[in-house]
């Protein structure tokens, strides 16, 4: 029994306890296949051999990433994507901490053991988070006191940060300011510039067995 279920249309009145059909028809974010599936009425309890096919439409848009959630060992998930899913990226450092770490694209979390075999046909686009840029570097300014001394004192020079990576990719560095002399920054610094923040991973199959074709594009690394 396969009942159909469009997410941006109307839904079937019979309760799709066995096998189930999704449709992502509009964009939406932090997507998760189990919360989707158990709202439309699957019984995620039950131990028979089902499948869930999943279908994400031409332009389509997922972000913050797709989670399956925990199936039940037994059910099938098969993805064909046809649109485009992106990990969180991360944040920009601030007062010299470095860039955050880019968020995984697709996270397969179902349970282990039991028949279900996994497919991913990727027609589309996955795309990793991007890493974050570090902060910019702070200094304050140096004035020479005219006696071959001298003392560091506002106004501070802020550098600037790092830009975000591409997709799936590390943020830059930050800098100091122009403004700063850069014999004077170990006298004056107040914090270093940080370093940019790692790309997320495109994909985390976290050990589950997917069979996978991509006729598409894959922004950052997979993951066994």
């Amino acid at each position: 029994m396969f009942n159909t279920i469009l997410l941006a249309g109307s839904s079937s009145a019979e309760v799709p306890n066995y096998n189930l059909e999704i449709t992502v028809a509009s964009n939406t974010t932090n997507f998760n296949v189990l919360a989707t599936a158990q709202g439309l009425g699957f019984d995620n309890s039950l131990t028979i051999d089902r499948t869930i096919t999943l279908t994400i439409n031409n332009w389509v848009e997922i972000y913050s990433g797709f989670q399956t959630g925990a199936l039940q060992q037994n059910t099938t998930l098969a993805v064909i994507n046809n649109g485009s899913i992106f990990g969180l990226d991360g944040t920009t450092g601030s007062n010299g901490s470095n860039g955050g770490a880019g968020f995984t694209g697709v996270i397969y979390s179902t349970v282990t053991g039991g028949s279900a075999t996994h497919s991913w046909i990727n027609n589309g686009n996955l795309h990793g988070g991007r890493g974050g840029g570090g902060s910019g570097g702070r200094t304050t300014t140096f004035f020479d006191d005219g006696d071959s001394g001298g003392f560091c004192s506002a106004p501070t020079n802020t550098g600037t940060a790092g830009a975000a990576g591409g997709f799936g990719g590390t943020g830059g560095t930050g800098s100091f300011s122009g403004a700063s002399n850069p014999d004077d920054i170990a006298d004056c610094l107040v914090f270093n510039p940080g370093t940019g923040g790692a790309g997320g991973a495109a994909i985390r199959w976290q050990g589950r067995t997917v069979s996978f074709t991509n006729n598409g594009s894959v922004s950052g690394s997979i993951i066994a």
